[in-house]
This record gives structure tokens, C-alpha cells and sequence, in this order.
């Protein structure tokens, strides 16, 4: 959602205050130091570019963009580009009346009168932010605050007042009619992409035509595409044309009918498309499927597998700090038979000798480290993604186990039913769980998107703290930030490293840990590291200890 559009209802009763106008021209090697944010900035990149990270996640800003950052934002900024940036940025207060307004009930959003809740009472909720392009009327403006900097007396603190509040009208209006396009132009390449999904076969399929039909110039289409897919049109299509292809090669189909039910009517030229994308030819994957022997390249894959009720024959070993004989530690009993190989030629060796099926490889490797394997079995990449479900179950066709597939999904959601069946009963429904990480020398607390805090707030339909959403991934704080969260119960992921130990022992003596709700009622919870992946089985038990703590925290 765009930075303005979220409270725009709010925004009429606002009068906005320019505390400073700061311009800058930043110098070669310029560099921003970590710091928590403790006022409401506007900042502009005019010229160049530079990258920012904003609470845990870098950012490239480019001439053209801003951003607004609110108190408690934690932000760094660097040059990246010879083109050094050229920046302008505005510290501002602003006041709220309510729509009924009374002298005495008048709000303002500074950082020395924090809200008690943030999220409701901030006109810039955190759902609401991110970086946003601003066009001609808002650099006029810019300009003549900047002349009106000249002016020192009162009337000239008015004018640039009145220039701000012109600002922040002509911001808004720009992001709603930025909304407005982003959203239909995402709804028709969700439309065109279902369509890709349901008639990959068609071997006239015209991307050109297709694109013009749903409205979008073809200059821009791959472009576009590739803005909100994450890949090129042709590259989305080939990947689905070669996945429905692994499924059919499991079948006693001949290669031409194969090429033609996926949308190539020449044989040999879906061989091709198939060699340069799966690493092998179709033939050759078809005769190793008879094969016994998956070997994986990442620790985590065997998560996945062993959820398809298959055994790994060897893997790369798990380097985690909590890893027990280099697998990882959840799942080390069940793969107490299986190979750990390193990367010395004699574990190559014995990986020809014993003739796998498949090397299943990952993201960290990419392609580059699979191409030399495919001598010795085909070879897959395996991208490990945020959708634990869709790899799950694009592994399954590529393995033939849909049987399986569907078997661990309903016994999943079995489980996660029963789960909210038995914490709805047992938790208030305003109560607040917290995903707190100790990682290196930072704290950050999870979100929705991913890893526990997916099944927390997904699957067990428990609330995130206030300021945190289901769109989040995590957000960097320091302890005297997490007050301003203050959930009724916390989990608390630490790892063996005697770094992050440390870092928990700091945290746990301070005084901004026990002024914590959680903490004073005894609702903090210590949990392993690895349960905050995002795999099938360690999801699994992501409910069953959720479950347990909370419930042993809701009888006390």
C-alpha cells in the first residue's frame, strides 16, 4: 500500500511543522553510521543513488525516490555509484485534531510523545511504508522550501509550513494514483499468468498477443513481468513447459508426444529447451529415474524429502552451530544411515561409484555448481523459497511421490486445525505472541511472512504484537525498543554460538527485558534456532512446541 494512502482520512485534521530543511551534497565513500531513528525525516535522493537499509533489509534508492522514516526506524545508508547522491532531508512534527476537534484532545506526532499504540495512533502506520517515487510538482516544492529557508523571521517559518502541508498533499496525491496503476497493472499479470498456468500447451502461443490482450505494451511486458513475477515472460513459460514435461517423462509416453503435450511440436527442439534447463536430456532423465540413490547439495532439501517419505543417499554436511554429526539437529535420527560427503574429489568418486537417481542441488550453489555433476546423475536446482507448499509439492512431481504430497499436507493441516481449536480455548483473544531472533549481533522480531512467525500468526491464527504484520519479514531492534511491542508472551530463538549467548545473557539482565509484560508473568519461552526454518517436518514441530508453551503459559 502506498505511504499515504493508508491514513489519507486522517490527513485533513493534520497540520504539518518543519523542524529543519537539510540539503547535501554527499562526498565519494559517503557512508551513514546504524542509528534508531527518534523523529520523523522525509528523505530525498535528488541525484545518484544510494542504498539504505531500513530496519533489516538494504534498499536502493535512485533519483527520484524517498523515503519516510518514523521514530524507532533503525537505518544506514552508503554510496554505491561513482555518481555520488545528492540528498535532501526534512525533520517535521505534525499535530492531529481529532474530526471533532477540542482543545484538549489534540495529538502530536512526535517522537517525545510516543503513543501507547504506536500502530493505531501514528498517522504512518508500518504497514502503510516503503520506498516511493516523487514527480515534478514535489520537486517545485522542494525548490521553494528551499528559497524559503532564507527567510528568518516568523512569517517566513510560516510560509515553509504552508509549503510543507502543500508537500505532503501533492506526496499523496501521487502515491494514490501510483496505487491505483500498480494495482490494476498487478491484477492483469495475475490474470495473464493463470492463463500461462492453464494453456502452457498451446504450441501457437504468442507472448506478444497475449500481452496486447491483457493490455500491456509488448516493449515493457518483460519488464513488467518480471517486476512482479521475478523472472522473464519466455523463462516463467519454459520452466512450466519443463515441469509438466518431468511429470509426463514418469509415463510410458513416446518423446514426441511428450514435446507436443507440453507445447513443442518439434522433438528435437524441446530436447534442447530441456537439456539447457534441467542440466540433462529428456532421455537421460527418463533412464535415471530407475535409480535408487538422491544425493543433496543442501542440508535442508533432506527435510523435504524425508517428508516425501524418501532417504537422501548422502549430502553436504549442515554447518549450524547446533548441528550433531553435520546434519541438522531435528531430523539426525532419521538420517543416521545416510552419507555425509565434503567437497574432496574422493567423495566425488564415490558419488560415480554409487550411481545415483538425482543430485538435488539449492540457491547457494545455483548452476554453476550443479553443471559439473551432470556426468554422474541429472542434476536440479532447488530454489528454497518463503512457499514451503509449492516446493514441497513441485518436488513431488519431480519425484513422482503426489501420493505423498497430499498425504503430509493433510496431516499437516489436521494438526494445525487441532492446534487453534485447543489455544482459542485456552488464550484470550487479544493476547500478543512475539518472535524474538538473536542473530549475530542484532535482535529482530519476525513477522508473518516466513519461518516461525508464518506459523504462529498463519497456521495458528495467534496476533502478532502491535506493529507488526503478516506482510513482515523482521524488524531490528535494540532492547529499549521493545517495549513499544510489549507482547503477552515471547519465543526466544538462540543458537549454541557463544556470541549470541552473550547477546541473550546482555538481554536478559537488562532493564528493559523485565519492565516486559511477557517477562513479568513468566511467558517467555527459549527455543532452538533451527526452529525458525521454513521445511515441512520443522514446521511440523514448530506446533507441537508452540503449542506446549503456550499452553503451559495459559495455566499458569
Amino acid at each position: 500500500m502506498s505511504a499515504f494512502s493508508y491514513h489519507i482520512d486522517r490527513m485533513k485534521h493534520v497540520l504539518f511543522l518543519l523542524d529543519f530543511m537539510l540539503k547535501k551534497q554527499c562526498p565519494p565513500r559517503w557512508g551513514l553510521r546504524r542509528r534508531a531513528i527518534n523523529r520523523h525525516y522525509l528523505l530525498f535522493v535528488a541525484g545518484g543513488s544510494l542504498e539504505l537499509n531500513w530496519n533489516g533489509a538494504w534498499l536502493t534508492m535512485e533519483a527520484g525516490k524517498y523515503a519516510l522514516l518514523v521514530p524507532g526506524d533503525v537505518v544506514e545508508a552508503r554510496a554505491v555509484s561513482a555518481e555520488t547522491p545528492e540528498i535532501v532531508l526534512l525533520a517535521f512534527a505534525y499535530y492531529e485534531a481529532p474530526a471533532r476537534a477540542n482543545a484538549g484532545n489534540t495529538k502530536r506526532g512526535a517522537a517525545e510523545e510516543p503513543a501507547a499504540d504506536a500502530e493505531s495512533a501514528s498517522l504512518f502506520g508500518s504497514r502503510s511504508r516503503g520506498l516511493q517515487a516523487y514527480g515534478a510538482p514535489v520537486m517545485k516544492l522542494l525548490r521553494q522550501l528551499e528559497a524559503a529557508a532564507e527567510e528568518r523571521d516568523d512569517m517566513g517559518q510560516w510560509r515553509r509550513n504552508m509549503l510543507l502541508q502543500q508537500l505532503f498533499f501533492a506526496m499523496a496525491g501521487e502515491a494514490r494514483s501510483g496505487a491505483r496503476a500498480h494495482g490494476g497493472m498487478r491484477e492483469a499479470i495475475r490474470r495473464l499468468v493463470a492463463y500461462l498456468d492453464e494453456h502452457y500447451m498451446q504450441e501457437d502461443l504468442s507472448l506478444q498477443a497475449l500481452a496486447e490482450s491483457y493490455g500491456i505494451s509488448w516493449s515493457n511486458f518483460s519488464g513488467i513481468f518480471k517486476k512482479y513475477v521475478g523472472v522473464r515472460p519466455i523463462d516463467y513459460l519454459t520452466r512450466l513447459r519443463m515441469n509438466h514435461a518431468k511429470a509426463r517423462l514418469l509415463q510410458p509416453l513416446r518423446m514426441e508426444e511428450v514435446a507436443r503435450q507440453v507445447g513443442y511440436r518439434d522433438p528435437l527442439y524441446f530436447s534442447r529447451i530441456f537439456k539447457k534447463t534441467i542440466g540433462v536430456s529428456p532421455s537421460v532423465y527418463r533412464k535415471n529415474l530407475d535409480r535408487e540413490h538422491i544425493v543433496t547439495l543442501s542440508p535442508h532439501v533432506n527435510d523435504y524429502l524425508l517428508a516425501l517419505e524418501l532417504q537422501p543417499f548422502a549430502t553436504l554436511p549442515y554447518a549450524g552451530n547446533d548441528q550433531l554429526d553435520g546434519l541438522l539437529p531435528y531430523i539426525a535420527d532419521k538420517l543416521k544411515d545416510i552419507r555425509i560427503i565434503g567437497e574432496r574429489p574422493q567423495d566425488w568418486e564415490a558419488l560415480i561409484r554409487a550411481n545415483p537417481r538425482m543430485i538435488l542441488g539449492s540457491d547457494g550453489g545455483g548452476r554453476a555448481r550443479l553443471s559439473p555433476l551432470s556426468n554422474i546423475a541429472p542434476t536440479v536446482n532447488v530454489p528454497l523459497k518463503d512457499d514451503w507448499r509449492s516446493l514441497l509439492f513441485e518436488l513431488s512431481a519431480l519425484l513422482d511421490r503426489k501420493a505423498q504430497y497430499t498425504r503430509w499436507i493433510r496431516h499437516f493441516e489436521q494438526k494445525a486445525a487441532g492446534a487453534r481449536r485447543r489455544l482459542s480455548k485456552e488464550l484470550r483473544r487479544e493476547e500478543t505472541v512475539m518472535v524474538l531472533i538473536a542473530s549475530a549481533n542484532e535482535l529482530r522480531v519476525y513477522g508473518g511472512r516466513r519461518q516461525l512467525g508464518e506459523i504462529l500468526y498463519r497456521e495458528l491464527g495467534l496476533l502478532p504484537p502491535r506493529g507488526i504484520t503478516l506482510q513482515d519479514h523482521y524488524t531490528c531492534v535494540t532492547p529499549e525498543q521493545l517495549i513499544r511491542f510489549d507482547p503477552d508472551h515471547i519465543f526466544l530463538a538462540t543458537t549454541n554460538s557463544n556470541l549470541n549467548r552473550a547477546q541473550v545473557r546482555e538481554l536478559l539482565e537488562s532493564d528493559a527485558w523485565h519492565r516486559l509484560s511477557a517477562v513479568r508473568k513468566g511467558n517467555v519461552y527459549e527455543v532452538q534456532s533451527w526452529l525458525n526454518g521454513h521445511a515441512p517436518i520443522q514446521h511440523s514441530l514448530s506446533i507441537d512446541i508452540a503449542l506446549s508453551h503456550l499452553l503451559k503459559g495459559a495455566s499458569r
